[in-house]
């Protein structure tokens, strides 16, 4: 299962063109939600053909990508608190 999950990782990393440096420099996030909106969730994701973990990172990008659309890039090098 491990070994599944490593190379969905290093597959969908090369579809983001991340090489081996950027996949290093990822971090760790948790966060709660309540289980109603996690089943629906797990829901979409399994409809998509996505992991739970891979659905919550599609929609932070998309997030990310309709603020900047809207307000211009962020400058990912700054130190925002968060």
């Amino acid at each position: 299962m491990l070994r599944i999950s490593v190379i969905r990782y290093h597959r969908a990393m090369a579809l983001e063109g991340k090489d081996a440096v950027e996949m290093k420099r990822e971090k760790h996030i948790g966060f709660r939600i309540d289980n109603e909106l996690k089943r629906k969730i797990a829901y979409i994701a399994e409809y998509e053909g996505r992991s739970l973990t891979w659905q919550m990172v599609h929609l932070m990008q998309d997030c990310v990508r309709q603020f900047e659309k809207e307000h211009g890039p962020i400058d990912a090098a700054e130190d925002h608190k968060g």
